[in-house]
């Protein structure tokens, strides 16, 4: 790594004002010194022994020696790394090193990190009346490593003078020596997360022309010090060291934590990866392992090899578990659920993936009317032909804008849809229903001016259409519950019960869109199959609990059976329940009465965050067993992943399953990535900002805002067009269970039917109205 560098003493010479030249000090002095010194240490701790150890000792605890090693060393309580018992290597280790020490420990002995640094790297200290003439300039960071003007060489370091340099501007090489360590460390450790989180293959570190680049910076030796070799070993190492240690300590202190098991995730060499993520209350996210198979989720052998590392916070601490299925959810269930007859099972909550099933209610709608999958089609077509055909988009911009500056400004505006992207298909549907009058108007005029292509002949044929028109129309009506449910899928603090409405809403507005003629009857028993299957009690009870929700979208008999499910839950989740109480405090929350009729309290900056919701009534006489069923309801992650990554997931054109062992380092590298990931949390602004043209149900934007919001929203990321897929082989491709989960499942205690929902136009308006309070607070959080 770092060459051994021998510093240049600098000795003043008579005269003021004059140039000096530095002499080098000889090697041999230098060893002669330090083995002189070493033999009097020695001495010295002979008189002394047993003398009472220093402050720095606190931090770490003594290991024992092995055979054939009479060196002593010490463990660092923080983590757990060896070091020699030597009092300067112990504060190096804490002020430099150790990736866990508390800030104020480090900053404590940061202070004689020069000196003893210099011993460490075996580099002499400066003689005193040298030091008077070495100047001092101020440290740069190792991002820009060290000034061009010092010049470092295999052997030595020379440091010269120049006579027009200040005292202020020339480098201390003590404060450079204090400074590389740590420095070169952060830049390694961030250097090999960003090759990680980019699938930057390790070569690159090797690669001749890198390195040059970076040894143009000038590090802190004159060979760019990291290698693959190193970056995969000792720096990924030490990145896994950190992560795990973070997971640790945020996970033994939560009370509630979901196991989550994703496996929309595709490698570099196209293979499916299952992976294990463990999520908190407030939605902080860890990987803890990489499975073998994603498509045969959820593996129960593999659940209980990860759960049976996972470090609770106490006996006390709630399990959950979310996971997608291929067929296996009920044998899961069966398996790991807690019941009244099986307290030893691990997992208190449980429930199948509501994006993966969402995605299949909506496969259920397509096999069930051939108008919506035109529709679908129809819209592809329309992006298409806007993306390929520069004069139809100066005909739609033309008839758009009144003059020819905003058609110039705007003519991008027009962004190419992927059927890999499920929100540019639903941005599709809706460009398509806004532009209608000016791209009906556009073709005919194309029709007339240009060459016949293939692409505008199925142009002529749809516009042409009255029909065709319509059914847009009804799949964007259609559509708006699923645009909903993207945006949550996105967002941190999204709860069953908020999903559960949702598709109450998909439900009601199905058996009453147009586009259901004749088979309404089919769906519906699709429809009921599937919540009857993968809808748990606890999605119901969340539903009336979660404040941003409030029942919204269930009928007075359903509110009514909701509440003997909740009361049902609470007596397995409340140590010496007092059903009484908790009946009283239900109420008072239902009808929004006692203390929860007080000036704003239902105001949505209030009920944002269910969490803090209930926070406020926790430990109060009354309300304190509601509060804890509420918290433990709303802690639960009811999906693996967003809808954009399932569906892009499914839209790839070759995926396999991974069936060989997965290795260390692989599993250490897809931690870091998927935590990269998971950390950058989205800001619910941003999410919203992305869907408020889908979001705006009631007041849709005008034609001009539409376009404008889609020239900066809606980025296609470099996705490309595959022509071979479409929307229906897409859903196909999205595994589905229901058949032998259906058969697998005990009997369920509530049976849902239609008389559990209120889909009438105010029941669906609600569900509407508390979904838009919502995201109009959170955006202001």
């Amino acid at each position: 790594m770092y060459k051994t560098q021998l510093l240049v003493a600098v000795v003043p010479l008579a005269g003021e004002g004059v140039p000096v030249r530095p002499h080098p000090v000889p090697l041999s002095d230098v060893m002669t010194s330090s083995a002189t010194s070493s033999d009097d240490h020695r001495t010295k701790s002979k008189l002394t022994a047993g003398r009472k150890r220093g402050p720095v000792y606190e931090h770490f605890e003594d290991v024992p020696s092995t055979s054939g090693n009479n060196q002593k060393k010490m463990r660092c309580l923080y983590c757990q790394e060896d070091t020699f018992q030597l009092s300067g290597r112990l504060k190096l280790h804490l002020s430099t090193k150790c990736p866990q020490v508390p800030p104020d420990v480090k900053v404590k002995y940061a202070k004689s990190v020069g000196v003893m640094s210099c011993k460490v790297e075996n580099v002499p200290n400066v003689d005193p009346l040298a030091k008077s003439t070495l100047v001092a300039t101020p440290i740069q960071s190792m991002a820009t490593f060290k000034s061009p003007t010092a010049t470092i060489k295999s052997s030595t370091v020379t440091i010269e003078q120049s006579p027009t340099v200040t005292k202020s501007s020339s480098a201390s090489p003590i404060q450079v020596a204090k400074c590389d360590v740590p420095n070169m460390r952060n830049f390694e450790e961030k250097l090999t997360t960003a090759m990680i989180t980019t699938n930057t293959p390790w070569s690159l570190l090797d690669n001749a022309d890198f390195r040059a680049a970076m040894e143009v910076l000038h590090p802190s030796s004159d060979t760019f010090p990291l290698t693959s070799h190193r970056a995969r070993t000792e720096v990924l190492n030490r990145l896994s060291l950190k992560y795990q240690c973070e997971c640790n300590a945020v996970l033994a202190t939560s009370n509630a934590i979901t196991l989550v098991v994703n496996n929309t995730g595709v490698s570099a060499g196209g293979t499916k990866e299952t992976t294990y993520v463990a999520l908190d209350e407030w939605r902080r996210a860890f990987v803890l392992a990489e499975g073998s198979n994603a498509f045969k989720a959820p593996c129960v052998t593999e659940m209980l090899s990860v759960l049976s590392k996972l470090q609770l916070a106490s006996p006390n601490s709630t399990l959950f578990l979310c996971t997608p299925t291929s067929g296996a959810y009920a044998h899961a269930r069966r398996e790991l659920l807690r019941s009244a007859n099986a307290t030893s099972k691990p997992v208190a909550l449980m429930g199948a993936c509501m994006i993966q099933q969402t995605a299949l209610l909506l496969h259920e709608l397509v096999l069930c009317s051939l108008s919506l999958e035109e529709a679908l089609d129809n819209a592809v077509l329309t992006a298409d032909a806007l993306h390929v055909m520069p004069s139809l988009r100066h005909h739609v911009l033309h008839g758009v804008y009144a003059n020819n500056s905003a058609v110039e400004t705007n003519i991008n505006a027009f962004a190419q849809v992927s059927v890999t992207s499920w929100l540019s298909i639903a941005m599709a549907v809706k460009q398509a229903t806004r532009l209608e009058p000016f791209l009906r108007r556009a073709v005919s005029e194309e029709e007339n001016t240009s060459s016949s292509s293939s692409i505008l002949r199925q142009l002529i044929d749809m516009c042409s259409s009255d029909m065709a028109w319509n059914t847009l129309r009804h799949t964007a009506q259609l559509l708006a519950p699923l645009h909903f449910v993207s945006a949550l899928s996105e967002m941190q603090t999204t709860t069953s019960g908020q999903l559960l409405a949702l598709w109450i809403w998909l439900f009601g507005a199905s058996t009453r869109s147009p586009l259901l003629d004749g088979n309404s009857d089919a769906l519906i028993s699709s429809f009921l199959q599937r919540m009857d299957c993968y809808v748990e009690e606890h999605f119901v009870a969340c539903l009336v609990l979660d404040p941003r929700v409030h029942g919204a979208g269930l009928s007075v008999s359903g509110l009514r059976r909701a509440r003997g499910i909740t009361v049902r839950i609470a007596t397995t989740l409340v140590h010496n329940f007092n059903e009484n109480k908790f009946i009283r405090s239900y109420n008072d929350y239902m009808k929004q009465q006692g203390d929860f009729g007080e000036a704003g309290v239902w105001n949505a900056a209030n009920t944002s965050s269910p969490i803090k919701f209930w926070g406020d009534y926790e430990g109060d006489p009354l309300h304190n067993q509601l509060a804890i069923v509420a918290k433990t309801l709303c802690s639960f992650v009811p999906h693996t992943c967003s809808i954009e990554e399932l569906w892009s997931a499914h839209a790839q054109p070759s995926t396999k399953g991974v069936n060989a062992e997965v290795s260390k380092q692989h599993e250490k590298c897809t931690k870091i990535r998927r935590g990269a990931v998971l950390s950058a949390r989205v800001d619910a602004k941003d999410v919203v900002s992305r869907f408020q043209t889908l979001l705006d149900v009631e007041n849709e934007p005008s034609a001009e805002e539409m376009l404008q919001s889609n020239a900066t929203t809606q980025k296609m990321d470099g996705q490309k067009t595959n022509h071979n897929l479409s929307v229906r082989s897409v859903l196909e491709s999205i595994q589905d269970g229901i058949e032998e989960d259906a058969t697998g499942s005990d009997a369920p205690l509530t049976a849902l039917d239609v008389s559990w929902f209120d889909i009438s136009s105010s029941g669906l308006d609600k569900i509407r109205s508390t979904m838009k309070k919502y995201l109009s607070a959170a955006i202001q959080q």
